[in-house]
């Protein structure tokens, strides 16, 4: 299946220009120097997109790259596992021998002391070899409880780079180019009415979109207004409710 989360699919705007072009950055010989990008923006912007298509980038150029993309939740439960485990030398082991850590959710350790602590380590250790440390998260790190004095502190050699809300015209762009490349049956003329839904992001809209697709190839005929309408409603209220 071919792989959607690449620089080339990524739609570029005022609201992500910043981002994307450190993104691409990270890969550079000649690279704008710094070890740490820190990408913060709402749910929905696209900075997994960037972390995925570095990784994508980054695996072409060299196969035998140390490269890492995980969760911050994945890697909480994986230090707690290698403390239990008795396995925290493999785990220190696995993170300080990478050349690229991607890390996503970065908003995830709020309050984690531990974990914080543990970040510094490997952070530091990356840093200190001149590999690279991407991280992306839905809030900015002075929004983020950071008990780690230590970890502030590593984030001041970080650069940081803010993801806005996409507009409408740059949505209906990224839908398009969604239903594009995965041939997808859904009209132009639906796309730019899920576009214009200022209530929801790109995650959802594209689920929406899923769904339409769906409805289209089973049903054999185009989703009506009023099931398309209930559909965009019940996501709204969920997006209201939960951080979807």
């Amino acid at each position: 299946m071919k792989n959607y989360y690449t620089f080339e699919n990524f739609i570029v705007d005022v609201s992500n220009r910043f981002a994307y072009l450190m993104a691409k950055d990270v890969l550079e010989e000649k690279r704008y120097r710094n070890n740490i990008l820190f990408i913060y923006g709402d749910t929905g912007v696209g900075k997994t997109h960037l972390l995925k298509a570095i990784l994508y980038k980054a695996y072409k150029k060299n196969s035998n790259a140390k490269i890492l993309y995980i969760s911050a939740n994945k890697l909480v439960k994986e230090l707690i596992n290698a403390i239990r485990n008795e396995k925290y030398n493999k785990f220190i082991n696995k993170y300080e021998s990478l050349d690229i850590l991607l890390l996503d959710d970065f908003q995830c350790i709020t309050g984690k002391e531990r974990i914080q602590t543990e970040l510094f380590t490997i952070f530091s250790e990356l840093y200190n070899k001149n590999k690279q440390i991407i991280i992306a998260s839905n809030s900015e790190p002075k929004y983020i409880q950071i008990l780690a004095e230590n970890l502030k502190r590593i984030f001041e050699y970080g650069i940081f780079a803010d993801i806005t809300m996409q507009t409408s015209e740059t949505k209906e762009a990224i839908l398009n180019n969604k239903v594009r490349n995965n041939k997808l049956n859904v009209d132009k003329e639906t796309i730019e009415y899920i576009s214009k839904k200022a209530d929801l992001n790109i995650k959802e809209m594209i689920v929406i979109v899923n769904t339409v697709d769906s409805y289209n190839k089973l049903i054999q005929e185009k989703m009506p207004k009023k099931r398309l309408d209930r559909i965009i409603r019940d996501i709204t209220k969920n997006h209201k409710n939960h951080n979807f």
